[in-house]
């Protein structure tokens, strides 16, 4: 997700409203087996606005360190 405007205090605030949502949605049923449903998300601020690319690789970076960290979390670099 991009989300232009905030900082980055304000872009885990919308990434953690969005994880919890998706945890509080309670079990689905796909094929008959129960599945539970969480996300794992990454924050990155671009802070130069002409690397774009870094941008991407840091959030690469925040996504991969919170699903080591234990998934359904928001982790920001």
């Amino acid at each position: 997700m991009i989300a232009p405007g905030p900082d980055d205090v304000g872009a885990v605030t919308i990434a953690e409203r969005i994880r919890l949502a998706v945890a509080e949605s309670g079990d689905k049923s796909i094929d008959g087996r129960k599945i539970r449903l969480t996300i794992s998300a990454g924050v990155a601020c671009l802070i130069d606005e002409s690397d774009g690319k870094g941008l991407f690789r840091a959030a690469d970076s925040a996504i991969l360190a919170a699903k080591r960290g234990g998934r359904n979390r928001v982790t920001r670099i």
